[in-house]
């Protein structure tokens, strides 16, 4: 299914860069990592060549990220990613206002529901800062990999 997608969405870029990340993550299952990496690498050009309209960049550097700590010794490259992925999410996050502060308390004390756009949003950054500290932990650079893994939980 997803060649066929490859095929079908040749014509139009952002598509085919969420299926290239899809075909990616089924190589990485597979653990046949460095076709993974391949069409990561394909999907983020196509990312970078349409900055704005791409659907998931920072998903893309988090993939990034998971292939290249699988390999061995990537984990600098894989580092490099992740921080990306923290960047390019937060971009996303500054652009929905609700991000900037968090809402205000109703009059029952309770805060409302953030948008599920939202809530998505704050588990890739989580996500992200977890990823960072798994990293810094292999390149042995413990008190930064603590402090991600601090951030990732307050997130």
């Amino acid at each position: 299914m997803l060649r066929k997608a490859e095929l079908l969405t040749d014509h139009n870029e952002p598509v085919s860069a969420v299926t290239y990340n899809n075909l990616a993550c089924y190589y990485r299952r597979v653990n046949k990592l460095r076709t993974a990496l391949n069409y990561l690498k394909k999907a983020q050009q196509i990312e970078m060549r349409n900055e704005g309209s791409a659907a998931n960049p920072a998903g893309t550097s988090l993939n990034l990220c998971a292939v290249l700590s699988q390999l061995e010794s990537r984990h600098e490259e894989a580092l490099l990613h992740a921080r990306s992925a923290v960047y390019l999410i937060k971009e996303e996050l500054r652009s929905v206002r609700s991000w900037l502060t968090w809402e205000e308390p109703d009059e029952k004390g309770q805060k409302s529901e953030q948008s599920p756009e939202v809530m998505n949003k704050m588990a890739v950054l989580a996500i992200s800062y977890h990823n960072i500290g798994v990293e810094e932990e292999f390149l042995k650079q413990f008190d930064e990999s603590i402090q991600a893994y601090k951030k990732g939980l307050h997130v």
